[in-house]
């Protein structure tokens, strides 16, 4: 996690969104963290998640027989498939037992 969190404060000028997988987990674990740091943070349906440059979707594989697809790809591409925007994947890591992180971005691929 401390590489996601070193990743997105080095680009604190791009928008950055947080997503849960299933819908009703929240992505706190990471967005107070993310907050401390400095980073603004919105979530998907807000105005401002037109204007997001860089994603975290934080997926908990307790939950992937309710989200019906594995983290660690399927559910992540399942989420990124029903947006009309082309998020491109910079990162994905298991961040414990009950975290999947996949960091994304739009723009310049690193």
């Amino acid at each position: 996690m401390q590489a996601t969190l070193q990743t997105l404060t080095t680009r604190p000028r791009l928008h950055t969104a947080l997503v849960g997988i299933p819908e009703f987990k929240s992505a706190d674990a990471l967005g107070f963290p993310l907050a401390r740091r400095g980073v603004t943070t919105w979530a998907p349906g807000t105005p401002e998640f037109r204007v997001v440059m860089q994603l975290v979707i934080v997926c908990d594989p307790l939950f992937e027989e309710v989200a019906g697809l594995r983290c660690g790809g399927a559910a992540e591409g399942a989420w990124l498939g029903a947006q009309d925007r082309p998020w491109h994947l910079i990162d994905r890591f298991d961040a414990g037992p009950r975290r999947v992180l996949s960091v994304y971005a739009i723009g310049d691929e690193q």
